[in-house]
């Protein structure tokens, strides 16, 4: 089997800095202060690790809080209003700094219909990842921990008692959660590999889920996300753990998909699971999921390589580099200076994939491309498909976690040195982009969006507007479901149990009633 690894990328891109490039760094002036706020939740360094933005309401960012003890982290969140100012009604003057054990920190955060919210993490007994569990935390709308769930406010369990590990990724699912991540066993003992475990609202496992509400795929990975694919199905990619103390040189990226119980697909692979032929020289992989259920996922830079570039692979529903993108599925994308690192993917509403990292020419700065569905840089975005800028002039944190585009703005989430040179909470806004990049563009005529259209899981219902009632009707008019005493402006509806066909989304607001069509599709 032929063997891909990062020096095997041909397709690349070279781009220099131009005069007549109009920079996507103008910072919104009405937000924060001067387009950027940062906070500081603790007195040994923050790092972001999720952002949330409701469409001209608030902002809310997750992360992890340091303390005195490497390795020991608590739980950060902060909510923003539209301006950019946090809102003292959150939380203690608008912050959440809190643990349940020596710590915890989310990964990944979900906004609830009421507002409330969901996040997938870890939590551990001590500093020391042996004593790490995957953990759910969930809160209610003010900041204060729900009770509701799991006695406290969250739930830590591994897939054993031998075991360690960390939740990823966190998907609501009617009155479910399913929480996607990875587990490792600790001295030889236990399980390691791909694990998913489905949650009800009280915190108390589904026992109709995997085995008695927890799922796994062994394998010996790491830096793992799981995302909801076509009929149903978890897939997942990681990258695999080397067993020997030998510094990671070619380490395969793995793909593995579970069934909609729970249990491995049979036909995806080996019993589920697919080693792939593409090698990465570092864990720190990155990845995110299309429309379409092609994963595309970041491939790590080796240390001590002269130019650090963006380096992309798309994989198909199948498992394989996929030959339309790029040079046989890789894209290999140089920025000016001589370092490159993501720190996150996202894909937008068109298709296209936004990368959020870091790049450098001294100082580290913030970098952003844009790439299009086939791989080639988006040259409408900033005239050349990349950008990078400095948030805090002559810092060496500067990096973005997150970039989503929202209504005709742009936001950031990432980390930043400010106050006594300690890493903090970065938000910031910039103004209008390419118009054709914005992940929610809406008229009045058309005043909410829904996706991905047909669907097999999962339909986004998000509005400009806000939406108090939405209903769920077939073909023939008859209502499947309806959603009342809304204040939201972004609902996840699970169209899983739905038969196959037509159906509408017929939303409310300020007594205006508005219809799209959806398929369902399995």
């Amino acid at each position: 089997m032929r063997s891909f690894c990062i020096c095997a990328i041909v397709f690349s891109f070279t781009f220099f800095d131009s005069a007549s490039a109009q920079t996507l760094a103008l910072m919104d002036s009405t937000f924060g202060v001067k387009g950027k706020t940062e906070i500081s939740l603790g007195n040994f360094g923050d790092e972001l690790t999720d952002l949330y933005v409701s469409f001209n309401s608030y902002i809310i960012a997750c992360g992890k809080v340091g303390t005195a003890v490497p390795g020991i982290r608590k739980f950060g969140m902060v909510r923003l209003d539209s301006a950019g100012t946090i809102d003292p009604t959150f939380g203690t003057n608008g912050k959440v700094v809190t643990s349940w054990n020596t710590s915890d920190y989310p990964n990944s955060l979900a906004v609830l219909s009421d507002s409330s919210m969901i996040m997938a993490g870890a939590s551990a007994r001590s500093a020391f990842i042996q004593d790490q569990l995957p953990a759910v935390y969930r809160f209610k709308k003010d900041g204060t921990p729900d009770p509701s769930f799991g006695g406290d406010g969250h739930v830590a369990l591994g897939y054993d008692t031998a075991s360690n590990g960390t939740f990823k990724n966190i998907y609501t699912e009617s009155t479910n959660f399913l929480a996607c991540g990875s587990i490792t066993q600790n001295n030889s003992k236990g399980h390691s590999g791909f694990c998913a475990m489905r949650f009800k609202a009280d915190g108390s496992l589904d026992s109709t889920f995997g085995v008695n509400g927890k799922a796994l795929i062994p394998a010996n990975v790491t830096s793992v996300s799981g995302f909801l694919t076509t009929n149903a199905t978890i897939t997942f990619i990681g990258v695999t753990v080397k067993t020997d103390s030998e510094p990671p040189v070619h380490l395969p990226i793995v793909l593995a998909r579970m069934k909609a119980n729970g249990f491995p697909d049979s036909t995806f692979g080996n019993n589920g699971l697919i080693t792939t032929a593409v090698t990465v020289p570092d864990y720190n992989l990155k990845s995110t999921v299309q429309q379409d259920y092609k994963i595309v996922a970041s491939i790590p830079n080796a240390f001590g390589v002269p130019s650090l570039p963006f380096n992309l692979v798309r994989f198909t529903t199948s498992g394989l580099p996929d030959s339309t993108y790029g040079s046989n599925g890789f894209v290999h994308l140089l920025l000016p200076g001589n370092a490159a690192e993501i720190h996150g993917l996202e894909v937008a509403k068109n298709g296209k994939t936004v990368v959020s990292g870091s790049g450098s020419s001294g100082f580290e700065k913030c970098a952003s491309a844009r790439i299009n569905l086939d791989g080639t840089p988006d040259l409408t975005f900033n005239l050349t498909g990349y950008d990078v800028f400095d948030i805090d002039p002559g810092e060496d944190t500067n990096y973005l976690v997150r970039f989503p585009a929202i209504g005709q703005k742009r936001y950031i989430g990432g980390g930043v040195a400010v106050l006594n040179g300690l890493p903090s909470f970065l938000i910031g806004r910039f103004h209008d982009v390419a118009q054709n990049d914005v992940k929610y563009t809406y008229s009045d005529a058309e005043p909410f969006k829904i996706y991905p259209n047909p669907v097999a899981s999962v339909l986004n219902i998000e509005s400009n507007v806000g939406m108090k009632d939405f209903r769920i009707v077939d073909a023939l008019g008859r209502q499947i479901q309806r959603f009342s005493n809304l204040n939201v402006d972004a609902y996840l509806f699970d169209t899983r149990t739905l038969p196959n066909g037509v159906y509408y989304c017929v939303a409310q607001n300020e007594g205006k009633r508005v219809m799209q069509k959806f398929i369902v599709l399995h």
